[in-house]
């Protein structure tokens, strides 16, 4: 998901443009081989801050981009999703079952990580969709019990003949941690974060992230997003956000919200405004 700009901003001076982003970052690029000619960049720039834009050069209108694939919803590809193991889906790791159900889930995971700015069900430790796999029952409890024997090889789901000298790993044997989805999203409600977080200056925290400061060299996403650079979550938001992210992360694909509900749920709607598909 990306913040569309506004075409006023193309009308700006370059003076103008360093008023707002500071004058170019340069760093000059070394040669390893100084007697040899080069026909590479003398210098790399540094990306600008877009976080110093003022809210008048963000426009509305966001943008959804999908990089990875599509298909019709009544052939959905077999075989285990390019998703990004943090998105994907309980029933597409262990039952290769794809469709908008696994497209709802990715969705919640989405909003999470717009809303506190970390992977919901990103393991640190163990890469892959068996760290996913961990993550979700440290976030929603119990799974059903095939699934805990389920065997993984290399940090994925293994759904051929096992081989006699493989070494799997199942859930049985991962470290099972305790973490709670209501608790990761009251962690950041107001007055705990409110102390912490200045008031919103930048077109961007309007939308409830601060983008830090960059430094050229900071290729390792040291300087990433952390959840003290979020403005708080009010407590009623905070309540229909839980309520609206328990329906989409259920287990059972055939019981979880359609995306059309959840543009009627209340988080996502104005007071008094009336759900875009209710019948007259």
């Amino acid at each position: 998901m990306a913040v569309r700009l506004t075409k006023s901003l193309d009308a700006l001076t370059e003076k103008q443009l360093d008023d707002i982003f500071g004058e170019p970052r340069i760093k000059f690029v070394d040669q390893f081989f100084r007697d040899q000619p080069s026909c590479g960049p003398q210098f790399a720039v540094a990306a600008v801050n877009l976080s110093r834009l003022p809210v008048e050069y963000l426009s509305t209108r966001l943008c959804i981009l999908d990089f990875d694939q599509a298909f019709f919803m009544n052939s959905p590809p077999r075989g285990l999703s390019h998703v990004p193991p943090a998105y994907l889906a309980p029933e597409s790791i262990f039952s290769l079952i794809n469709g908008p159900e696994a497209d709802v889930w990715a969705l919640g995971s989405i909003l999470f990580n717009l809303r506190r700015p970390d992977k919901l069900f990103w393991d640190f430790i163990s890469s892959g969709p068996l760290g996913t796999a961990k993550r979700m029952y440290e976030t929603l409890g119990p799974m059903p019990q095939e699934w805990y024997t389920f065997p993984f090889l290399d940090g994925y789901p293994v759904h051929a003949p096992l081989q006699p000298n493989a070494e799997y790993r199942t859930l049985e044997f991962t470290h099972m941690g305790e973490l709670r989805l209501e608790k990761l999203v009251s962690d950041n409600v107001e007055p705990h974060r409110l102390a912490n977080t200045p008031a919103p200056r930048t077109g961007f925290e309007k939308f409830g992230i601060k983008v830090p400061e960059l430094d050229i060299d900071d290729h390792e996403g040291q300087t990433a997003f952390k959840t003290k650079h979020t403005t708080p979550i009010q407590k009623q938001d905070a309540h229909l956000f839980s309520n609206l992210l328990r329906q989409i992360f259920t287990y059972d694909h055939r019981k979880r919200i359609t995306a059309k509900r959840i543009l009627e749920h209340p988080w996502l709607m104005e007071p008094g405004q009336k759900p875009c598909f209710a019948q007259p």
